[in-house]
């Protein structure tokens, strides 16, 4: 609530004071506080974590349309759990984040970009292909603008029916690294890309609504 209920004299919650932010970026009603609550808490919050997991089947929402991070200016990290159905014709789930990515101002704060994508479907995932991941990297690359930035990237393929776990996920994956090997051009961005491949090494990315800090590398 960002205004007190009329049988209280002071505000519930005091939205200006806020560093520490986690919702589900699957729940509309939730959503729908989101740009209210940032509004509010425009000059203290820190960290925005859209990663806790939705009860129920989860619906991929448009992001560019709920939320505004351009006037944060101490918004330090930003995590993000996003759902890519492959094989659905306007699945453009990649080229809205990159439409929110676009809209945190280029003098930002950020120390940390969190991903975690959930790309579903079916063989030959045609559509996850045809995602926008050069448009993902060319925002992060921006973000950074010289400055030290962590980034975790993690993808993992939900298979749909009754198909072989590794038929076509490994070409997703292989795809997805040709695809922002570009970020290894820039030193002061130090990424860590996960799938399930990585896992059978005993590595494992950081639980969701936690980040990792600064590599010494």
């Amino acid at each position: 609530m960002i205004t007190s209920p009329p049988r209280f004299h002071m505000p519930v919650v005091l939205w200006s004071r806020l560093r520490v932010l986690t919702l589900s970026p699957h729940e509309k009603e939730e959503m729908a506080c989101l740009q209210p609550i940032l509004n509010a808490a425009s000059n203290t919050l820190e960290e925005l974590y859209l990663t806790s997991l939705h009860v129920g089947e989860s619906q991929q929402l448009s992001l560019a349309g709920l939320l505004n991070l351009k006037d944060l200016s101490r918004l330090r990290v930003f995590a993000l759990y996003a759902i890519i159905k492959c094989n659905e014709k306007e699945s453009g789930a990649l080229c809205d984040i990159n439409i929110v990515l676009s809209k945190i101002s280029a003098s930002n704060q950020i120390t940390n970009l969190s991903f975690d994508l959930d790309i579903s479907g079916k063989h030959p995932f045609g559509g996850c292909l045809e995602q926008d991941w050069v448009g993902l990297c060319d925002e992060i690359i921006r973000i950074s603008a010289g400055k030290p930035l962590e980034l975790e990237l993690q993808t993992t393929v939900s298979l749909e029916g009754f198909q072989s776990p590794d038929v076509g996920d490994g070409a997703i994956y292989s795809h997805i690294a040709e695809t922002t090997a570009s970020l290894t051009d820039f030193p002061k961005i130090c990424a860590h890309f996960w799938n399930p491949t990585c896992w059978s090494g005993r590595l494992a990315p950081f639980p969701r609504s936690q980040v990792c800090s600064r590599c010494r590398r």
